[in-house]
């Protein structure tokens, strides 16, 4: 048992001297192996400029100081044909994901620098980006972050604003809040309501929250259903620039997307897929508008 000790103990040591030695080689700006980020290759254990795929990473920074958007980034990209870095599963490449454009926005590599536990140090390898033109893009990202409630002091604009309608007087329900101990709480209330005029509705005012993600669920469950799928197929059938397979997987990962767009793109898509929503004591009835149906989920894909 002494001796098993001893061998646990000794192989501890030996772990904690690789770490230190990984950081230091990290503080020292090498590059420690792995995938080298799209836009370099690696040539002798360090990490040099792929021109064709650097054209492509500064594209998407330039593209996202224009538009401030990597959903419509990544549209743009896949449209022109391009894709990812082949792999033994992907010998293609595969299409541009949201979350492969927000990492490469985000990656402190295409400024020079690398990473060790949320500290930067300066690389060996040149930058592809300036680093004046990746700051811009992180500040930009700061901008559309969603704060905690307790440090917010204004009210988060709603991505179903102009959309809900009280049932029982067919008015726009406004997004109104009240803090108690620090903490924001966001309502949908009938107009006519903060009006003091007539509302036949028992329930004036219904919390934001789960209103809106009533109906992201029920988005996600209409995109789902058998119908949709029929009529994407038909879409597959019609379009040469897409197949089955890259609708199936628009649809099938719709809740993830969702979770990756910051609110100004979630308004867009909710408001090019949504005409009305109407709120009622039992639960949300949504008009889609399906006109722009095929649109959307090209985006998506």
């Amino acid at each position: 048992m002494l001796n098993i000790l001893l061998s646990f103990a000794q192989f501890e040591r030996s772990g904690e001297r690789i770490c230190d030695k990984f950081a230091a080689s990290l503080k020292k700006g090498m590059w420690m192996g792995g995938n080298p980020p799209l836009g370099y290759t690696c040539k002798d254990r360090k990490l040099i400029i792929d021109e064709k795929e650097a054209k492509i990473v500064k594209f998407i920074y330039n593209k996202f100081l224009q538009t401030e958007s990597y959903f419509e980034i990544a549209g743009i990209l896949n449209n022109a044909g391009h894709r990812t870095r082949p792999r033994k599963e992907t010998p293609q490449g595969k299409m541009f994901e949201l979350k492969a454009v927000l990492r490469i926005l985000k990656n402190p590599y295409y400024k020079g620098c690398v990473t060790h536990k949320g500290q930067f140090y300066q690389g060996q390898h040149e930058a592809i980006i300036e680093e004046s033109v990746w700051n811009q893009v992180q500040e930009i990202f700061k901008k559309h972050e969603k704060p905690g409630q307790k440090t917010r002091k204004t009210m988060t604009p709603s991505f179903l604003k102009g959309l809900v309608y009280c049932r029982a007087c067919n008015v726009l329900m406004h997004q109104t809040c009240s803090n108690k101990k620090g903490l924001q709480y966001r309502y949908y209330t009938c107009s006519n309501h903060l009006k003091y005029k007539s509302c036949e509705a028992s329930q004036h005012t219904f919390p934001a929250e789960i209103i809106e993600k009533r109906v992201v669920e029920e988005i996600v469950r209409i995109l789902k259903s058998p119908e949709v799928v029929m009529s994407l197929n038909r879409l597959a059938e019609r379009r040469k620039d897409v197949s089955k397979a890259d609708l199936m997987t628009a649809i099938k990962n719709l809740n993830d997307v969702w979770n990756y767009l910051y609110q100004a793109e979630q308004r867009k898509i909710v408001h090019m897929l949504i005409n009305k929503i109407v709120i009622q004591e039992n639960g949300i009835k949504i008009d889609l508008n399906l006109e722009d149906f095929e649109s959307l989920i090209m985006q998506l894909v």
